[in-house]
Order: C-alpha cells, then sequence, then structure tokens
C-alpha cells in the first residue's frame, strides 16, 4: 500500500461490527445507550488511554461462540492478557476508514466471485480513501458488473466505515454476532451491520 493509505490494522484480536453503508454516522451516545439496554456492555473501563466496556450479562447470547468447548476470557487487564473480551467503539470519524488484519486475502465480485488482486486492488484501495463516497465503483473483469468497493466480498477479514464496535479477545471464526444483536444495531441505524475479524 501506498504511504497515503490509512490502513487501520491491530495484532490483537477481536471482532469488529460496522453498518453496511459506509458513511453511516449512528449517534455515539444512542449506541451507547443500545448496548446498554441490550446487555452487550457493562460498566466502563481504562483500557490505555480508552474508554471500553466490560461484558455485560448478556454478552453471551449477544455473541455466539462457536465449537464445542470455547474458552471465553472475561477477566480483568493484566490478568488475563489483552485478549480478554471487552468492547471498544471506534470513530466516527469524519471520514470512512478501511480496515484490515494482517493477513491480507484478496475481495472477490459478489457475483462471480473473481477476485481482485495485486496493483489492481491497491489502486482501487488508494483512489476509495481519496474520495470516499464518491469513488468510481469497481468494474469487474469476470462478469462486467460494477459494484461499490466496501460492497465486494471481503471475506471476513476487511470493513469500511465511520464507526465499528470492536469486541476484544475473539479470533477469527471463533464466535459470531447473534441475530438479535445485528438487529438492534439495525434498527438503531436503519440500514443492515456486517461484521469482519482482525488478528
Amino acid at each position: 500500500m501506498g504511504n497515503k493509505m490509512k490502513l487501520e490494522q491491530s495484532a490483537q484480536p477481536r471482532l469488529i461490527l460496522h453498518p453496511c453503508n459506509p458513511t453511516a454516522d449512528p449517534p455515539l451516545l444512542q449506541l451507547q445507550q443500545t448496548l446498554e439496554q441490550i446487555a452487550l456492555i457493562a460498566e466502563p473501563l481504562r483500557f490505555g488511554d480508552r474508554r471500553h466496556w466490560r461484558p455485560g450479562e448478556a454478552f453471551l447470547r449477544r455473541i455466539t461462540f462457536l465449537g464445542c468447548s470455547p474458552v471465553v476470557a472475561l477477566g480483568e487487564p493484566g490478568a488475563t492478557g489483552d485478549s480478554f473480551c471487552h468492547i471498544a467503539i471506534e470513530g466516527p470519524w469524519p471520514a470512512a476508514r478501511f480496515r484490515t488484519t494482517r493477513q491480507r486475502r484478496d475481495p472477490r465480485c459478489r457475483h462471480c466471485r473473481t477476485p481482485l488482486t495485486g496493483s489492481a486492488l491497491d489502486a482501487a484501495l488508494q483512489q476509495w480513501q481519496q474520495q470516499p463516497p464518491t469513488a468510481p465503483p469497481h468494474h469487474c473483469s469476470g462478469c462486467g458488473r460494477d459494484t461499490p468497493l466496501p460492497a465486494l466480498d471481503w471475506r471476513g477479514i476487511a470493513g469500511f466505515g465511520r464507526l465499528f464496535i470492536d469486541i476484544f479477545g475473539i479470533f477469527e471464526g471463533e464466535a459470531v454476532p447473534d441475530a438479535s444483536l445485528l438487529q438492534s444495531l439495525a434498527a438503531l441505524t436503519g440500514g443492515e451491520w456486517r461484521y469482519f475479524y482482525q488478528t
């Protein structure tokens, strides 16, 4: 990626939720209140120089852990390491950002599955970052359809938005948001939400 690309990365594993519409700007106070009402979050805690939240009493109902015997660390900072489950709200920022993991995976056309790769992907991301949300759509070389870059299938490791909900301590494929959580968020913002992972 070029130096101008504002690529958001992190080494701490997390599940990240965001509105499908990358320009959506949910009211921050109302979002926090919604997360409290559905008991995804409980009391706040200081994590570094940021305000995060402890998991609420319904956390294990709002987040579905997969597998036979999932290990869910609900401890405290310093006792269970940085990977214990806690929640942060990132944003809102003036413009949408692209966030991804360090492990690159080429996005695919949702219609024909043709991947966008290499320098073409780099150029598309640079152009999108410079002029969201008016950047031209990706023109698929496989089926010829035009798709906005955020609407491609990013295969669970990237997302675009002005605001994100980060749920720390969750590795890729370890857990997914429950339908009730996504419905509550959609009711607040008037549009669907997606999720991806950072590792």
